[in-house]
């Protein structure tokens, strides 16, 4: 498959759901120990809002996974879990950027870099209350939901002023405008 040749089907203006995109089976269960192990390479922190505010609206912890594309020139110095974790994003991560391909070529859309991507833990109870991914401070225009599980209760992508709701699927990625 060429880049941007992902198939997806838009459930609302400008809103896609691509499926079937990714599997991160063994990625999430090796995140979740690496984060877990103090000495580990990556950790959960609570998750903020708009300049870094820690708030109510956004209850959920996450993870960044972008130093996973720099981490090989520590390799000597890494873990086995570690490596296998890098090992598992490389080959997720071209996957999700054929989507972001995609979608920019069906709406002619230009992007200048990315703000890196996280990996989201939502637990029992915890959320992330209606808000917009673009804002003052950010110049977003493309957000992804990528469903990394599934298998629980709760969890769906709403899009009110298109009555859409996004059941998580795992291995699905969802991309729309961050306004």
């Amino acid at each position: 498959m060429k880049k941007g040749e992902a198939v997806g089907v838009e459930v609302a203006p400008c809103i896609v759901v691509y499926e079937d995109v990714f599997d991160a089976t063994i990625f999430l269960r090796t995140l979740i120990q690496e984060c877990e192990n103090e000495e580990g390479f990556l950790n959960w922190t609570r998750d903020t809002v708009g300049d870094g505010e820690v708030t109510d609206k956004r209850t959920s912890m996450s993870c960044s996974v972008d130093n996973l594309r720099a981490a090989e020139e520590y390799s000597e110095t890494l873990n086995d879990n570690t490596k296998l974790l890098i090992d598992e994003w490389m080959q997720i991560f071209p996957k999700i950027d054929d989507v972001v391909w995609s979608y920019r070529s069906s709406y002619d859309l230009t992007l200048h870099g990315d703000q890196g991507y996280r990996v989201l833990r939502y637990r029992g109870g915890e959320e992330y209350q209606a808000a917009h991914d673009h804002g003052p401070g950010n110049g977003r225009v493309l957000s992804l939901v990528c469903f990394i599980n599934d298998g629980y209760t709760g969890g769906e992508l709403v899009f009110p002023t298109f009555d859409v709701t996004v059941t998580p699927k795992a291995g699905s990625v969802v991309a729309f405008p961050s306004n």
